[in-house]
């Protein structure tokens, strides 16, 4: 499961490709994965082996989604206060299934 790579079309356009990966591609990803891995041991050297496969995990999700509102101050305090609205029937929802607790 790689990541897709974007390609330009003639009209400028781009497309995403999930082409298989050439030998080479793989293996100059296997040598920066090493790096990586490598550099962030370094820089964490009290984790042990179970927490660091921990912390390699969480490297490995994906961000958030984020977004920038440009715009009115009015536009912006609407979406804010809708958001607001949001995040709290979902913490309402969390509370509910942590109170409900476990199904089958």
């Amino acid at each position: 499961m790689g990541r897709s790579k974007r390609r330009k079309t003639e009209n400028g356009g781009g497309s995403y490709s999930t082409d298989a990966k050439s030998p080479e591609q793989l293996a100059t990803e296997d040598a920066c994965a090493r790096r990586f891995d490598a550099y962030y041991r370094a820089q964490l050297p009290a984790l042990d082996d179970a927490e660091w496969a921990r912390v390699s995990a969480a490297f490995k999700e994906p961000l958030p989604a984020t977004f920038r509102v440009t715009g009115s101050a009015a536009l912006a305090t609407r979406i804010e206060r809708e958001l607001a609205e949001i995040a709290a029937r979902c913490d309402a929802a969390a509370a509910a299934m942590r109170e409900a607790g476990p199904t089958a």
